[in-house]
């Protein structure tokens, strides 16, 4: 197996399957690494002629629009969430607290939001006495479940590199697939079987124990958490922003065209007809020693002096583009791309920057899609914290509670751009009479009650009125 192979992982069980691994392998190339360069390459080679392509240039992956949503949006654990149980000794929340399930969160945060689906595998540990976490991505696994319950797995299937015992000696390793089973829960089963097509059970052949210990209470589990971004009613969701994927491609092939405008097509361009330039010399020792070429000093006080014998002249052909009129018309299209996955047209915001227009979104779209995404990082989160109880107890023989878990997540602090926009809504609020200066400051020191924070109003009025008539130092003061 070549490392590509490995990249790739085993062949899927059936065309539905493949399709979702296939989508979700670019969106986590795009997301985690600068190897979607190549399916850049491959979607402008569909778009673009060959020759263009030539003239444009490398690729640039500068402007990744799926990832800079994700990481605006998936800010749930920027502080750790707060795990609680009105059963849970102080032992036991020291237990909790020991095995860092929410230790790879963020990162399990953008590939929830950014794939629209993750699953977490809770291992034991005998060597550490703990459940440990991994994050298993879409492609990585095989998910199956009851039609009527797709949120109830009945058959999971991990993809895991491995060496086999018997024929691949001195070889690479290859895949194989992990399989739980619940769909009989009187008679579950766990496998390791070939993954080449052939499904070979192999459990023997690595000494597996297929007795099945995921047992708790009589009843069995897989040791896995599906997350979704959405409740779609499906196992996995392979088309949840898809338009965002798509138009990641998109405005990097334009912003690609856009560089070769900037750098080959934003500028007049001088030529000469029949005539020589006077007093030019030869570029020798120049940037291209290839470049045969004959210059002269110029500066805009200069006068250039031409000789012709047949009558030519001069002029100039202006720049065949403009940068700022290119970059503003991907950044609208860009706007527009947003707007396909819950933003509203008054959530994208088009400004004029130092480098011409900026796209920016607002606070208020960023925390409606949060919002949006919150429910189904919770039902993870509460469906993980039971997990790890139950394989703690089922393997390290503890008695943690597996149902009855809260969770609450701390707001995290507030960013200069995050207060700004609160203060221009408050003084909004302040202008249409729906809110008064007490108020505000009865928001900010809540410890006062109304009558101090109407005394602490005059009070700041009459400093802000002593501050303005005190001239500022080194400033001469009236009648000098």
């Amino acid at each position: 197996m070549t490392s590509r192979d490995a990249q790739q992982g085993p062949p899927p069980p059936d065309s539905v399957t493949g399709d979702l691994w296939q989508a979700t392998s670019l969106r986590l190339r795009i997301l985690e690494t600068s190897a979607w360069r190549r399916d850049l390459s491959e979607y402008m080679s569909r778009h673009v002629s060959s020759t263009s392509l030539i003239a444009w240039g490398e690729p640039t992956i500068a402007a990744n629009l799926l990832k800079s949503v994700v990481t605006k949006v998936a800010t749930l654990y920027r502080l750790p969430p707060v795990l609680t149980h009105d059963a849970l000794t102080p032992d036991g929340q020291a237990y909790m607290a020991s095995i860092g399930l929410f230790a790879q969160h963020r990162r399990l945060n953008r590939l929830v939001v950014g794939l629209r689906d993750c699953l977490v595998r809770v291992h034991w540990s005998p060597e550490l006495g703990l459940p440990q976490i991994e994050l298993v991505p879409p492609h990585r696994a095989y998910v199956r479940a009851l039609r009527h319950a797709p949120d109830h797995p009945v058959e999971i299937r991990q993809a895991i590199l491995m060496r086999d015992p018997l024929l691949d000696k001195g070889k690479p390793h290859r895949w194989f697939w992990e399989v739980w089973s619940i769909e009989d829960p009187f008679s579950p089963t766990y496998r390791i079987i070939e993954a080449d097509g052939r499904r070979l059970d192999r459990s023997a052949d690595f000494g597996v124990d297929t007795s099945y210990p995921w047992v708790a209470d009589g009843v069995p589990y897989i040791p896995l958490v599906l997350y979704h971004a959405e409740d779609t009613g499906c196992v996995m969701d392979s088309d949840g922003w898809s338009e965002l994927v798509d138009g990641t491609l998109t405005v990097a092939m334009l912003v690609t065209f856009w560089l070769h405008v900037v750098r080959n097509a934003s500028w007049s361009q001088a030529y000469g007809i029949n005539v020589k330039l006077r007093g030019a010399r030869l570029n020798e020792g120049g940037a291209d020693p290839n470049v045969n070429a004959r210059t002269v000093a110029a500066d805009p006080k200069s006068i250039l002096m031409f000789d012709s014998a047949l009558g030519g002249s001069v002029g100039t052909i202006d720049k065949p583009s403009d940068p700022q009129y290119v970059i503003a018309a991907i950044t609208q299209y860009a706007g527009w791309i947003l707007s396909q996955i819950g933003l509203g047209t008054d959530d994208v915001q088009i400004a004029e920057a130092q480098s011409g227009v900026a796209l920016t979104i607002r606070q208020e779209g960023i925390t409606r899609l949060q919002q949006d995404h919150l429910p189904g990082m919770t039902k993870g989160d509460l469906a993980l914290a039971a997990l790890a109880a139950r394989v703690a107890n089922t393997f390290g023989g503890g008695s943690l509670p597996t149902d009855g878990w809260e969770i609450t997540y701390p707001a995290a602090p507030k960013t200069r751009a995050d207060r700004i926009d609160d203060l221009d809504h408050k003084q909004k609020m302040i202008d249409l009479g729906l809110l008064s200066r007490i108020d505000l400051i009865l928001e900010i020191r809540p410890w006062l009650t109304r009558p101090e924070a109407i005394q602490e109003a005059y009070r700041i009025d009459i400093e802000n009125a002593i501050g303005a008539a005190v001239p500022a130092r080194g400033e001469p003061n009236a009648g000098e």
